[in-house]
């Protein structure tokens, strides 16, 4: 049960009275005036990301933190989710606010939520009474707890989050709850299972640390990868799949956990592009997935480089970026200011030796989008850059 704190912050009957009547006029000076009721300060603070990141959720009455929300999937790599995992029921054993437990709602006929925080788990069993939702039991346990209350379900799923959230480096071991540790508990006592990872994994880890698993699925919304997920479907074939959300868009390849890279094929074609073709940036999904050579040889596409840039005569390459070249010049400060007279620019860079703001200063330029310049470094050494138009935004879908 919610201890004693938690609870009065539940049953404050008379905080929205309070919160409505100053959220369009005068958040800031009720903060300031009213630091002990941090129910109603951490909504004012909350609502606004929370309509952003849950644009067809969010509901007046709902109760966010401002942790709990950082954490919590958006809605629409939620959504995906639950398209993945259906069946009769779901444990979710690292509940949080609760998002994830709303999405698979849909698609399962029982879900059990599971979160040992009492405050995480007070704001999820408000949030999914709000909307009406039946099918969720709450539980105010730990995944270890949990595991031991579940005889065999279709589905397991867990967000494990790091212990340490200021450390660059992202293992399982690391995390809380220890995935490794419970590994093979979730084996037992499920058909399926998923996990959600930070966007910084690194897959071939990822099929090191948790071999059973069938796919790795990167997700990026609106050009940036938010999660990936490590998905056991019970010796399904292996797979590494990018997902382009809100593009529709998925790409997939088989996945040898023998070979020492994700993908062996043949080097592509690698040459200087010219004025008048188009530079192909890809989704960082693809990136992240190294589907970019597999791409590039279905499509015909020529590298730039060796940092992943493609370019070829076609203007539209789905899941890709595309840029129409102006000119490819070496890196010549002197001359680039000639060319750059009273533009603002966007500069990108991949293998290239000076940090962007370092380049912004050499240039004598400011950001903005009448050109995009792209920095690279060809074979020996040699710093080029490709000057380019906007990006087109071609229906892609």
């Amino acid at each position: 049960m919610p201890n004693k704190a938690s609870k009065q912050f539940l049953i404050d009957e008379n905080w929205f009275n309070r919160f409505d009547s100053v959220r369009r006029f005068s958040p800031e000076k009720y903060i300031l005036a009213n630091p002990d009721d941090i129910l109603v300060t951490e909504q004012l603070t909350c609502y606004p990301k929370a309509v952003e990141k849950f644009p067809n959720w969010h509901r007046d009455g709902m109760i966010y933190s401002k942790l709990a929300l950082e954490q919590s999937s958006g809605e629409v790599a939620a959504q995906f989710k639950s398209e993945i995992a259906k069946g009769n029921t779901l444990w979710d054993l690292t509940g949080g606010l609760g998002m994830d437990s709303l999405a698979f709602s849909n698609s399962f006929i029982e879900i059990h939520y599971c979160e040992p925080d009492e405050k995480p788990y007070s704001m999820a069993k408000n949030n999914h009474k709000v909307h009406g939702i039946s099918n969720i039991q709450h539980h105010n346990w730990s995944a270890e707890n949990a595991l031991e209350h579940i005889s065999k379900t279709d589905w397991i799923y867990l967000d494990p989050s790091r212990r340490d959230q200021n450390s660059k480096k992202f293992l399982l071991r690391d995390c809380q709850p220890n995935v490794l540790e419970l590994i093979p508990k979730i084996v037992e006592k499920c058909y399926s299972f998923m996990i959600k990872l930070s966007p910084m994994y690194d897959l071939k880890q990822l099929f090191i640390e948790l071999p059973m698993i069938d796919q790795a699925i990167v997700i990026s919304v609106d050009g940036e990868v938010k999660e990936i997920l490590a998905v056991y479907m019970n010796n399904m074939p292996k797979k590494i799949r990018a997902v382009l959300i809100p593009e529709n868009l998925q790409f997939e390849k088989n996945f040898d956990p023998n070979s020492e890279n994700l993908e062996k094929l043949p080097q592509i074609n690698t040459s200087t592009p010219h004025k008048g073709a188009f530079l192909h940036v890809a989704d960082p999904a693809i990136f992240k997935s190294e589907m970019i050579t597999q791409i590039a040889q279905i499509k015909n596409l020529n590298a730039w480089g060796s940092a992943g840039y493609l370019w070829s005569e076609k203007n539209e390459i789905k899941g890709f970026k595309t840029y129409e070249i102006h000119d490819v010049v070496d890196f010549k400060p002197k001359i680039l200011r000639r060319l750059l007279a009273d533009k603002r620019v966007n500069i990108h860079k991949r293998n290239f030796p000076i940090d962007i703001s370092s380049v912004y200063k050499t240039l004598d330029t400011t950001m903005g989008d009448d050109l995009h310049l792209f920095l690279t470094t060809e074979s020996g050494k040699k710093k080029r850059v490709c000057i380019t138009s906007p990006a087109l935004y071609i229906n892609q879908s």
